[in-house]
């Protein structure tokens, strides 16, 4: 899903915005938070959500408000589940016709 009003995956705020300035890598940030890197990848890579945990070990980390993590996740989430209700109002409209 790719368009100029979507919203950005945290994973993707993860690695543009803290990641990358810092020169961090995903196994560095995972040692450095006493995380796991498997599910640091698959966050930046869209495959998982933030969780509570995760939020408040990065905004330890980042020294900012996990609510922030918490928030871009949720607007993640109601992006996606108000696609897919459209698609499938739209799919129920053509049924009808």
């Amino acid at each position: 899903m790719t368009c100029d009003t979507c919203p950005t995956h945290p994973g993707k705020i993860l690695f543009e915005r803290y990641m990358k300035p810092r020169g961090l890598t995903i196994k560095g940030l995972a040692r450095a938070m006493g995380g796991d890197k498997t599910r640091l990848w698959a966050l930046i890579h869209g495959k998982r959500a933030v969780t509570i945990q995760t939020a408040l070990m990065l905004g330890d980390h980042f020294e900012m408000d996990p609510r922030d993590w918490m928030m871009w996740q949720a607007d993640f989430d109601l992006f996606k589940a108000r696609m897919a209700q459209r698609e499938a109002e739209a799919a129920e409209s053509r049924k009808v016709v």
